[in-house]
């Protein structure tokens, strides 16, 4: 996660999203519109890195479906950066994200077979 003001205008944050849509589904009442509910959601992402991760986790398992992968160890290079691009949002600054992000995954790959 960027370590941006979540006050801040910028585009929703698919790791917020994926959070506030894990909470809904717990029965909470969350809307990304309400800025000071994602403000919350920011913090509890933000101060615990247990969490941050695992989110994170599952929002890059979530995307990889949309794009049909099942697994990121045999599918090419264009759908792993899709992938990574989807977490931070979509548009230009997605797909450079994506790019930037691919090649840290080239080294956890590298160094964690």
């Amino acid at each position: 996660m960027t370590s941006m003001s979540p006050t801040q205008q910028h585009p929703k944050n698919v790791l917020i999203l994926y959070f506030l849509m894990i909470l809904i589904k717990s029965g909470t009442k969350y809307s990304y519109n309400n800025w000071k509910q994602r403000k919350s959601v920011w913090y509890s992402l933000h101060d615990y890195p247990k969490k941050n991760i695992r989110f994170c986790a599952e929002v890059l398992k979530y995307e990889s479906y949309n794009v049909s992968v099942t697994n990121m160890n045999t599918t090419n290079s264009t759908n792993i950066k899709k992938i990574l691009a989807k977490y931070n949002g979509s548009g230009d600054n997605a797909v450079t994200y994506g790019n930037a992000v691919y090649e840290y995954f080239k080294l956890f790959k590298k160094y964690n077979g």
